[in-house]
């Protein structure tokens, strides 16, 4: 068993697999296809100007390169009160907030998966002990998140500066209910097989399926960029990815 909690060194396990041959060819050879087709992405013009936030995305605990982007929107905007809130948090150690946890940052975390409650609950327990972080084991829902938020935001303000939402199908639906906080930036997940202007939204889930299986992108599910871009008051619209990054008006 390592010294170290595993999301410290989640980011380097897949330099270490290939350096060691353990399972290794896969994951070097993934990192390595992303890197070149993150080079070409930037060899483009377009995306040289320096407004643009595709240069400056890395991954320390994201998926892709939301860490990086995030940290420079509000290294542009300012921030407000530093704090977070994401529901669809995993294991906690592939999310957009845990860079901004590390960074000083304080926020509420709810995932529903028992398997992912075990593993968040030990790894971060000191930020949990010293009011840094809460951590609620509950499914979220269209008629449920206000409530939750409500029970769990202990100190969290109105007002925040990130929401992400990544729950595999719901995220639109969950969107639209909440209404105990207002984020000025917002990270949702986006199906990006139906471009604008389809404006379709997968069905309303009732029931919830237990674990974080990814959804075939081939199928009509997760929101469109035109429902989620509907009525909203932004500012600007990034995506990339599967992810949208808005900036509230």
């Amino acid at each position: 068993m390592s010294i170290f909690p595993e999301f410290i060194i989640k980011p380097f396990r897949p330099y270490l697999r290939a350096i060691l041959g353990v399972q290794g060819s896969a994951s070097l050879a993934n990192t390595v296809l992303y890197s070149m087709y993150r080079e070409s992405l930037l060899s483009c013009e377009r995306n040289r100007d320096p407004k643009r936030l595709l240069k400056y995305g890395f991954r320390a605990y994201s998926q892709h390169d939301e860490d990086g982007m995030i940290y420079e929107i509000f290294d542009r905007i300012g921030v407000s009160n530093r704090t977070f809130l994401e529901f669809g948090v995993g294991d906690g150690t592939e999310n957009n907030t845990l860079y901004l946890l590390l960074a000083g940052w304080r926020g509420l975390w709810i995932d529903g998966n028992d398997t992912n409650a075990a593993s968040i609950n030990p790894q971060f327990s000191s930020f949990i002990q010293s009011d840094k972080l809460t951590f609620l084991n509950r499914f979220v829902s269209r008629d449920s998140i206000n409530e939750i938020i409500e029970k769990g935001r202990e100190g969290l303000p109105g007002e925040i500066d990130l929401l992400s939402i990544d729950i595999d199908g719901n995220d639109y639906w969950v969107w639209e209910a909440l209404s105990q906080v207002q984020p000025r930036v917002v990270v949702v997940e986006y199906n990006a097989v139906f471009r604008p202007p389809h404006r379709g939204s997968c069905r309303l889930r009732r029931t919830l399926c237990v674990g974080r299986h990814k959804l075939l992108r081939s199928k009509p599910e997760g929101a469109r960029i035109a429902r989620l871009t509907k009525g909203l008051r932004s500012r600007w619209l990034f995506t990339f990815g599967h992810k949208c990054l808005f900036r509230q008006a």
